[in-house]
């Protein structure tokens, strides 16, 4: 048995999804969704 067993992988480092390795298009994606979730969870973020 190995030593993860009963552990889910948690994150990739070997993949590079759809960015295309663009480190604003993460960032500027992050921000949006951030913001989404700040709006409509607003009353249980205080």
């Amino acid at each position: 048995m190995s030593s993860g067993a009963g552990k889910a992988r948690t994150w990739n480092i070997g993949g590079v999804g759809t960015h295309g390795n663009d480190p604003d298009y993460i960032s500027q994606n992050m921000d949006t969704f951030i913001v989404k979730y700040l709006r409509a969870n607003e009353k249980d973020c205080k």
